[in-house]
Formats: structure tokens, sequence, C-alpha cells
């Protein structure tokens, strides 16, 4: 339940393409844009968004909500194993919108205030980090998607020897 980005102001009406756009390539002066993740770190998106350099995508035409996964029907693939990984990790992010919208709730200001001592920390080291701003070109997609193929035999792997 760590945040390290908020995009907050649009219009419920904009499409979600355009808020990732805006936040991703804004290099106005007066806005924070997203910063690229570390190495081995990716942003989670849902299939609407590029399949570029730091942002996890499903695989579309799989299998990806865990009501399709519920009883006897198990994974039938790489693909749909991650799909149903991925969704379960939307699924603590959408839970972690959802906390940060209540008012008060207990176990969110308790990581809250687990974080304010990391956060004290690394603060003083953050701002001469070594992290980017996101730029990409789309010719990038076919790296990305090479990694998440990766990831998708590693658990499929793992899952078949469990």
């Amino acid at each position: 339940m760590l945040f390290t980005f908020v995009c907050a102001g649009w219009e419920g009406t904009a499409h979600d393409t355009r808020v990732f756009v805006n936040a991703v390539l804004s290099n106005r002066t007066d806005q924070i844009s997203l910063l690229m993740p570390s190495v081995g770190k990716y942003y989670v998106v849902d299939a609407g968004y590029p399949n570029i350099p730091g942002f996890l995508a499903p695989f579309r035409g799989q299998r990806y909500h865990a009501r399709d996964f519920i009883g006897r029907h198990q994974p039938r693939g790489k693909e749909e194993l991650f799909n149903m990984r991925h969704s379960s990790v939307r699924n603590v992010i959408e839970r972690s919108i959802g906390v940060l919208e209540a008012e008060n709730d207990e176990l969110f200001e308790e990581g809250e205030r687990e974080n304010e001592q990391e956060f004290d920390d690394t603060e003083a080291t953050s701002s001469g980090s070594n992290e980017e701003h996101i730029t990409f070109d789309m010719s990038q997609t076919a790296e990305m998607a090479h990694v998440r193929e990766e990831i998708a035999t590693s658990l499929w792997i793992n899952y078949r020897q469990n």
C-alpha cells in the first residue's frame, strides 16, 4: 500500500490512455511526471495500455479475472497463469485505492507509520537518485513482450512443479 505516483484531478470521462500519456510524457515544469521504475520492477497496467518497458500488461485474448479461475477452472497455460497472477496484483492495487479514499483505515495508517521511518531514511539520498523520467519508442513493445514471456514461463514452470 505504498503509492509511488498519484495523478488526480482528471474528469471521470477522461480515457485511461489520455491520463497515462499525460502522466508519462508530461514535461511541464508545473507538473511532476511519472518516474521509470527500477530495473526488474514494473508498473502493473491493464490491457488497454501500451506494452512498453517498465509497464507490465496482461496477455490479450486469455482468461484474466480471478472469477474465471474459480473451482476446477485452473490456468491452462503460462499466459493464463500470468494473467491470473496479474489480476491478483491489480486487485491489491484497487483495494489500496479504496483504502486511500477511506477516512480512517487502521491497516493503511499502520503501513503509513511503518513507511514513514523508511522514507525518512531514504529521503536524503533520493534527491540525487538515478531515476529517469519515462520516454519510450513504440518499437520497444517487443522488448517488454519478451520480458513478460520470460516471467510467464518462469511462473508456469514453478506452477507445474508444485
